[in-house]
């Protein structure tokens, strides 16, 4: 019995140590390989289920709004509870389930960035923006005819359209 456990624990030994010469091979292996390049993006691509209105210095970061808005003429909770549903969606939405409402920063930064150059099929009328006043039945509107904001009822209809972080 005391012969079978030697061997038990020589062959463990052998085993790790082989394991652990191996592992410091292939790490050889991946430090010796190029870096990947990371691609790098701007404002007005389509990128990430959307276009591209807002990005980071180096190109790699940023938010995307959906190619189309997701609603024409819905109320606040509407928005909300459906911003995520596939049917509102195109084809490259669809493949994301983290979309949101704008914040009003962002809504006026796609309109900037994007409608003042007729890029995004966006309306000239209100979008619905996730934040507003300390009022549970109001929220901010940000108007894509003038890009001024707003204060409306949430209860209210406008048009919707989705934003994502990649």
């Amino acid at each position: 019995m005391k012969n079978l456990f030697s061997a038990f624990v020589a062959m463990s030994v052998l085993t790790v140590v082989g394991c652990s010469a191996s592992s410091k091979a292939n790490q050889g292996e991946i430090n010796n390989r190029e870096p990947e390049k990371t691609k790098t993006y701007k404002v007005g691509d389509h990128a990430f289920g959307g276009t591209i209105f807002v990005i980071n210095e180096d190109g790699t970061h940023g938010l995307v709004c959906a190619n189309q808005d997701q609603f024409a003429n819905a109320s606040y909770n509407e928005c909300t509870d459906m911003m995520n549903n596939p049917l509102y969606h195109d084809k490259d939405g669809k493949a994301y389930f983290d979309w949101r409402l704008p914040k009003v920063w962002e809504a006026y930064q796609m309109y900037m960035a994007l409608h003042l150059i007729n890029h995004g099929d966006f309306s000239s009328s209100g979008y619905w923006t996730s934040q507003g006043p300390s009022s549970f039945d109001k929220i901010s509107v940000v108007n894509f005819s003038n890009g001024l904001e707003f204060t409306s009822l949430k209860s209210d209809t406008y048009r919707a359209r989705a934003v994502r972080s990649f």
